[in-house]
């Protein structure tokens, strides 16, 4: 996406053809069994994602400004997405895919930028038989860094995978609207690819919800299985983190994250990362920002009650949260928190040009610490749930690469793109200052990508 000229798409059909009817808490599934795998002839198709596509007819009782944002929303549309049947099992798993966490994940595996343009929440009484758009992009590369394509593996091992899509509720707002606010929408979506002249494969990939129990008390959130929790198959033990944050109770109308939000929390520690508790947060929220980048916007007066001035302050994007403007001076009068509404607690974040070779690899359950403000409505409340977001690489098995090389040979791939089917290796694909893949240590070149090529033959 960031050094090509072009992607191309191929839309999917499904049992109900290409355009599907939504309605609420259905299941709607796209096939990918017949996305060609290669293009002009020669060049190999390889999978980016899935972008879906919305038409939705809005009801006449409008959606609530108090919790509708395009991440909400969203969830409204989608309660969970899952990509299975893949060669290598479940890159997308409906167990951590949820719909008010498919804006996080496009997010990110865009390289913090969203694939396009996100809704724009209709807010107004009157929308009986409106329409809106909204677009959704379910990764299955992540593109992350300079060369971030290259995690994308070919559409042939994609060949009996399949998108299902369960549907939401239509409406997220608790007993305010007596009907749904989606009256009916159609459903269309195009797989998303790059075709390339080489055949190459990246390390497995995936995002993992770790759930703990929260409470009003104590605060340790337990990570079981750190880094060993995938629905992925043939990967090796471990894998390496690159994104892992605290949830905010934002990403859910209904508070199954907790009742807290960032600027309740006071005191942090993450022994796992070498941090002491600390009570000097900014370090980790400004550092986020800095990954980010965007924020060229700065500050604008905290204190100038208008609308127009506030949200130049802290609607300049993600990781805030929207429709904040006139909070900000009763959060700064209460308790002094300059936190505000930032939409998670960074722990592990990536750089822009991310490189595998610095990714801190994890197998095994690992706690970290949280504090929060006291008094009510500020603590998360007993019964709830912390949501730690995580996105791991998984390294593959040697079975799995042998596995690999037969099925680019089998399906032909391997003989268009080459011109040969035979003798073939992998080869460790490097960038910029890496050495020969002699020289990296192994622990760090294991979730480094790797192109089939032609084995040199000693004579």
């Amino acid at each position: 996406m960031r050094n090509h000229t072009g992607i191309r798409s191929w839309q999917l059909s499904g049992p109900n053809g290409e355009v599907a009817t939504w309605n609420a808490n259905r299941t709607l599934r796209f096939l990918l069994n017949d996305v060609p795998e290669l293009t002009s002839g020669s060049l190999c198709n390889h999978m980016l994602g899935i972008l879906v596509t919305f038409i939705v007819e809005i009801g006449d009782s409008g959606v609530q400004t108090e919790s509708a944002d395009a991440d909400l929303f969203l969830q409204w549309l989608v309660d969970s997405v899952e990509v299975r049947n893949c060669w290598h099992g479940t890159p997308v798993s409906s167990n951590h895919a949820k719909g008010n966490m498919l804006g996080l994940m496009e997010f990110l595996a865009c390289g913090y930028q969203y694939f396009g343009r996100r809704v724009c929440t209709p807010t107004a009484n009157e929308l009986d038989a409106q329409f809106v758009k909204v677009n959704t992009f379910i990764p299955l590369s992540y593109l992350m860094g300079e060369k971030g394509h290259h995690s994308a593996l070919p559409v042939t091992m994609y060949r009996n995978a399949e998108l299902v899509i369960n549907c939401g509720d239509g409406s997220d707002d608790e007993g305010v609207e007596t009907d749904p606010t989606v009256v009916s929408a159609t459903v269309v979506a195009s797989a998303v690819f790059l075709p390339e002249s080489e055949i190459h494969l990246g390390a497995g990939q995936q995002f993992i919800d770790y759930q703990s129990p929260a409470t009003a008390s104590g605060q340790i959130v337990k990570l079981d299985s750190l880094g060993a929790n995938t629905t992925l198959q043939n990967v090796e033990p471990g894998s390496g983190i690159d994104f892992l944050a605290w949830l905010s109770s934002q990403y859910d109308a209904y508070g199954i994250t907790g009742s807290a939000r960032v600027r309740d929390i006071r005191e942090i520690g993450i022994p796992f990362r070498g941090m002491q508790t600390t009570r000097h947060l900014e370090p980790l929220l400004l550092g986020f920002e800095a990954a980010i980048g965007g924020r060229e916007l700065g500050e604008s007066d905290l204190w100038d009650g208008s609308n127009i001035d506030v949200r130049i302050s802290n609607l300049s994007g993600f990781p805030y949260a929207t429709n904040y403007a006139g909070q900000l001076i009763a959060d700064m009068a209460a308790d002094g928190s300059d936190l505000r509404d930032m939409k998670l607690f960074p722990i592990i974040y990536p750089g822009r040009d991310l490189e595998l070779t610095k990714v801190q690899t994890f197998e095994g359950t690992q706690s970290y610490q949280l504090r929060f403000l006291g008094g009510g409505g500020h603590a998360p409340v007993d019964g709830t749930t912390h949501h730690t977001f995580a996105h791991q690489f998984f390294s593959w098995t040697p079975a799995a690469w042998d596995d690999a090389l037969r099925t680019m040979v089998n399906s032909g791939v391997a003989q268009s793109v080459l011109g040969s089917s035979s003798p073939l290796v992998w080869s460790t694909k490097l960038t910029k200052k890496n050495p020969a893949p002699g020289l990296i240590n192994p622990a760090k070149a294991r979730y480094l990508p790797q192109k089939l090529t032609l084995a040199q033959v000693v004579k």
